[in-house]
């Protein structure tokens, strides 16, 4: 990874670490592995981070990316955005973002390493979940990518018909369950915008956005409130399996549609959306 950048008048005497960690927008633990793994130069001469700057000065970082135990697969995938720093794909359902213990391949992290093999994933979905899933092309982005506040949107169909508004229910861990979990007054503060698109009466199709981001937050906040999500064999009632017995639904009806957010390279406002794929969610208008 080479990263370049033109001193400034308002920068000439400031450190070179002072321009890293701000015009150049590098992280402490980055510029750390550039002086013991990389290069760090001006004017193409090697250079203390100490060291003072003056106006016109090329300030050049080389951090080599650490090498990732991850095996690219070249596979189909649908790519919903590109640019120089960021990729995004359409996850299907049924497939793990990242490798796990027990599963090391078929994973979207190995797709998203043939594209490029720098990729390193921003955010996450269950493996049930399918949408929209961010990488960055790099450490440096990688860096830039954790820092993102993302407004999501997800798709999902839910038993009954819920009520409109917020679901403001606080969540924690359910004890000694190492996945599950639950509504807990001693929980994290969790909230969940809600809205109904289409209803039939014994099912509809919602829009969640969460505005916390607690673990499997949309899940347990719609079985809190009387209406699981379709497919969900962890957040469930009798009722609602029954029903996607009925439609055949077999794996959570949750999408992640779109992913929204503040390019932090570019300062543009990004949308990024992907349609669901999955035959039950056409039942519905979209």
């Amino acid at each position: 990874m080479r990263l370049e950048h033109v001193v400034t008048a308002a920068e000439s005497g400031r450190q070179i670490k002072t321009i890293l960690r701000g015009a150049m927008k590098v992280s402490a633990a980055l510029m750390r592995r550039a002086k013991t793994g990389g290069r760090i130069s001006l004017n193409g001469a090697d250079v203390f981070v100490t060291a003072p700057a003056a106006e016109g000065d090329i300030l050049v970082l080389e951090v080599p990316e650490e090498p990732c135990s991850v095996a690219p697969e070249a596979d189909e995938a649908e790519i919903v955005y590109s640019d120089e720093w960021f990729f995004a794909l359409n996850k299907p359902a049924g497939q793990f973002t990242h490798p796990t213990g027990r599963v090391n391949t078929g994973t979207l992290l190995n797709l998203a390493l043939s594209i490029d093999p720098a990729a390193r994933a921003v955010n996450r979905l269950d493996r049930d979940t399918s949408g929209v899933v961010l990488f960055a092309r790099g450490a440096w982005a990688a860096a830039l990518g954790a820092k993102l506040d993302f407004e999501k949107e997800y798709r999902a169909l839910v038993f009954g018909v819920p009520q409109e508004g917020e679901i403001s229910l606080p969540i924690a861990r359910e004890a000694p369950h190492a996945l599950r979990r639950i509504v807990s007054p001693n929980g994290a503060p969790s909230l969940t915008r809600i809205s109904v698109l289409e209803t039939d009466g014994r099912a509809s199709l919602v829009a969640l956005r969460p505005v916390t981001g607690r673990t499997h937050q949309l899940r347990v906040h719609c079985l809190a409130v009387g209406c699981p999500i379709l497919g969900d064999g962890l957040y469930k009632t009798p009722e609602s399996a029954a029903l996607s017995r009925e439609l055949g639904i077999t794996t959570q009806a949750l999408h992640a549609r779109s992913l929204a957010f503040t390019h932090p390279v570019t300062g543009g406002r990004v949308l990024i959306s992907a349609e669901p794929e999955r035959e039950f969610f056409k039942k519905y208008k979209l």
